[in-house]
């Protein structure tokens, strides 16, 4: 039996993809304050990563966002709302997200 293909990957890496997403939206809301509400996790979870960026806001003021590109996953923020927790807290946050590829 040939694997089912979603989104151009077999299952098993699909659910490999879904798992990971989940991981990363806990990650963004327990360490970068995102919204917690049902509808910002499902809004991540359907535009990320086919969108190349997603805005989540929290600790890092309107310009925290999320960004998927060429296969890395990583956060930053406004240069303008530069401090020195949220660069430290940027750090953390990049050094945790670089075992996800995608």
């Amino acid at each position: 039996m040939h694997p089912v293909i979603l989104e151009g990957i077999d299952n098993a890496r699909y659910e490999e993809r879904q798992n990971n997403k989940e991981k990363i939206w806990h990650l963004l809301v327990d360490r970068a304050g995102a919204n917690p509400k049902e509808y910002a996790k499902s809004q991540f979870m359907q535009s990320f990563p086919e969108c190349k960026e997603f805005r989540f806001q929290g600790r890092f003021g309107f310009g925290g966002k999320i960004w998927w590109n060429n296969g890395k996953v990583y956060v930053n923020y406004y240069p303008e709302d530069q401090n020195e927790m949220r660069d430290k807290l940027e750090k953390i946050l990049n050094a945790e997200l670089s075992q996800y590829k995608f």
